[in-house]
């Protein structure tokens, strides 16, 4: 998984970028003109010639000057102790190819480990030649159903990277789910925030029906249909023809995902009637199937109760004649 792909492609929509630094770093947002920023994606290099992957740059204007963030992640479980001297040398190599004051931030989002050494000093008897320092963001030690309490794009989406106990997953999805129907952001940047959670929060075959019945019971409260859209990840599997047509697609898909790690690959026979099903049939197919021990259980299934739904559809009343 191409980690520092997917934290730049999350930052880079704008209205993810500002939520970051207003929950982040809020005195550096209050003084930040968001409404005038651009990313700088030039590919950069270290001096030993070696590709930078986990940084974003972006140019933004405050106070009247212009400036340039530099958002760098590590995702290593390991520490790499030179981590501040390393950074220190890409806001060097950035000032020289922008020509811009470069403000550094650290987002570690690998396991916990020990804190970087910062600032970064380098110090003689008769002076101080440098002070390096820059804020550093640990999402591992930052508590998951806190920043879920929020409505924050950004704090919703990292979250699952956060900390959270064992066994708080589908709690912590469905936390999830609730603040990002309520959050007031646009539609494109809820579909960003919530694909990036769930790529770190999959559900496993149980925890995926769980999870299905308290989206269900969530429904019941949310204001609105649009609402209910934002939050409901099986309506995003599914390609959405009208709420209930989307709700029906991803239903399906979850139900083909668990029984192709229970059962294993399907025949494209098997993959097409369960598409077919009416949503009803799909959520108890989703049941069923967790007592399935074989591909044979799932055959006598489809022809228990898919087999009338087909017979319906191709049967035709015969065409009656009248004669003169």
């Amino acid at each position: 998984m191409d980690h520092d792909a997917l934290f730049k492609w999350l930052l880079k929509d704008p209205v993810i970028l500002r939520s970051f630094f207003e929950e982040f770093l809020p005195e550096v947002a209050s003084y930040t003109d968001f409404s005038r920023l651009e990313y700088l994606d030039k590919e950069t290099r270290t001096l030993r010639g070696q590709r930078r992957t986990g940084d974003l740059l972006v140019k933004v204007h405050f106070k009247g000057q212009e400036a340039a963030f530099l958002i760098h992640v590590e995702h290593e479980a390991r520490r790499d102790t030179d981590i501040g001297l390393r950074l220190l040398e890409y806001v060097i190599l950035d000032r020289r190819e922008s020509g811009l004051p470069v403000y550094p931030v650290l987002v570690l989002a690998g396991q916990a480990g020990a804190a970087p050494q910062r600032p970064v000093r380098i110090e003689f008897p008769d002076r101080r030649v440098l002070m390096f320092d820059f804020p550093v963001i640990e999402l591992a030690r930052l508590d998951g159903h806190e920043y879920l309490r929020k409505e924050n794009a950004a704090a919703l989406a990292l979250s699952a990277r956060m900390r959270f106990r064992h066994g708080e997953q589908e709690d912590l999805i469905a936390d999830f789910a609730a603040a990002m129907g309520k959050s007031p952001v646009g539609k494109t940047a809820a579909q960003r925030a919530i694909r990036y959670f769930f790529v770190y929060q999959q559900l496993e075959q149980k925890q995926g029906l769980k999870m299905r019945q308290n989206v269900s019971k969530l429904s019941h409260v949310m204001i609105s249909e649009k609402a209910l859209d934002r939050f409901n990840p099986f309506v995003l599997m599914g390609e959405k023809r009208g709420l209930k047509r989307g709700r029906q697609s991803g239903e399906a898909l979850l139900v083909l995902r668990l029984l192709r790690r229970r059962l294993g690959r399907l025949p494209e026979a098997r993959r097409l009637a369960i598409e077919n099903l009416s949503l009803p049939k799909i959520e108890a197919l989703g049941e069923a199937l967790l007592d399935f021990d074989s591909p044979d259980d799932l055959s006598r299934w489809l022809q228990k109760n898919a087999a009338r739904a087909a017979i319906r559809k191709s049967v035709k009343a015969p065409k009656v004649t009248r004669k003169p």
